[in-house]
Parts: structure tokens; sequence; C-alpha cells
């Protein structure tokens, strides 16, 4: 299914679940859906917009940053959702093939923590 090994597939897995343990010990309440945003650049307004349709087609809220920055064209792609490690571990693999496919590279994840008893901050979505 993701064409990778099990022994590398276990190595992606690990390296989420270090992360939201991390996560964890801040406080985060990982009984709650957060919003995931994932980070995306791309070499040109085209393949950012071809990509982006890709995202939202996979039900993903998407901003494409409309402007150069740095060379790159953003895309920022998010869903409410549960940390769980294997799924972050393979949205990772289908993020990194989807950029790669059109010629850009993933930049990572990062979650909103939202922590018992405190106010929902949410993903800070750039304005499209």
């Amino acid at each position: 299914m993701t064409g990778i090994s099990s022994a590398e597939m276990n190595k992606r897995i690990d390296v989420q679940q270090r992360l939201i343990a991390e996560m964890q010990q801040l406080g985060a309440d990982l009984r709650q859906a957060t919003d995931v945003c994932h980070l995306l650049a791309f070499p040109s307004r085209l393949t950012a917009r071809q990509a982006s349709e890709r995202l939202e087609t996979g039900g993903f809220h998407v901003t494409t940053l409309d402007e150069d920055v740095g060379g790159d064209w953003l895309v920022f792609a998010g869903k409410e959702q549960l940390l769980d490690s294997r799924y972050l571990a393979l949205v990772r693999i289908s993020m990194e093939r989807l950029a790669g496919e059109f010629g850009g590279r993933y930049d990572d994840w990062e979650a909103a923590i939202r922590v018992d008893g405190w106010p929902d901050c949410g993903c800070a979505w750039p304005e499209s």
C-alpha cells in the first residue's frame, strides 16, 4: 500500500509517536481532535494550485498563498483529527508523494495543542 518496507514504516511511526508524546508532556489532551496543518512548498503557482485541488478532493481544508515566498509557492492543508502516530506517518508519506509529483516538497505538520481547561486556539490559517 505505501511502497515502503515495514521496518521503514515502523521507524516513521516511532518518530510521530515521539512528537505526540512531547505534545502530551506539554499538556495536550489527546482525547480531543485537533487541527493538524501540513505545509507544502511548490516551484510555481500552477503546481501549487494543482496540488491544492488534489488535497481538497482528499478532504483537506486548503489555503494557497498566492505569492512567491522565497522562491516557493506555499500550500497549507489541514484537517481536524485525533493525533495518531500511524495515521500521521501515512499522511506524511502521502504528502511527500504528492509534493514530489508536482516538483515540490513537504515541510512537515503542526498541530494546535488543546489543553484541558484552556480555550481552543486552533491553527493560524493564512488568509487566502
